[in-house]
């Protein structure tokens, strides 16, 4: 958000301009263009009189979810038990990354996310970090999670 004066110190004005990001997480069985429709009918209802508003639509992505129950997650819950010698967490995280749920729908089948990072590791924020070890095991894990796929498929 920002709108009126920036920089150091206060000013007493009321600004002529005030501007707003926002995005959302949105789950399964809730419809991108719906939500639009509901933040748009929300934003015009507490408009103040007087004051003029522009909303901009960028982009939008359908939601995508894989049950934790699925025969190819749990055959990854495996390989990273295996490598990492740990039980694995499954975590219920939002993400925007559009392509995951257009795969899915391009060639119906199942797209799956595994992270590898340790809980400090900051994403997406300041000082974002992997350690060489994570990496490591992580390409083992997924060389592990793939040879067991080509066995299953040779069974």
């Amino acid at each position: 958000m920002s709108g009126g004066y920036q920089g150091e110190g206060i000013k007493t004005i009321i600004p002529a301009k005030a501007t707003a990001k926002i995005t959302c997480r949105i789950v399964p069985n809730q419809n991108p263009h719906d939500l639009k429709a509901c933040i748009q009918k929300h934003i015009e209802a507490n408009t103040p009189p007087g004051v003029n508003i522009e909303i901009y639509w960028d982009s939008h992505s359908n939601p995508y979810f894989i049950s934790p129950d699925h025969p190819l997650i749990l055959q990854a819950a495996q390989s990273l038990e295996y490598v990492f010698q740990k039980p694995v967490q499954f975590i219920r995280a939002g993400g925007s990354i559009p392509a995951v749920e257009m795969l899915h729908n391009q060639f119906q089948i199942p797209i799956i996310l595994v992270g590898f990072s340790h809980s400090s590791a900051n994403v997406h924020s300041a000082n974002e970090n992997l350690s060489l070890q994570r990496f490591e095991d992580g390409i083992l894990a997924l060389c592990h999670y793939y040879l067991q796929l080509g066995n299953d498929i040779g069974d």
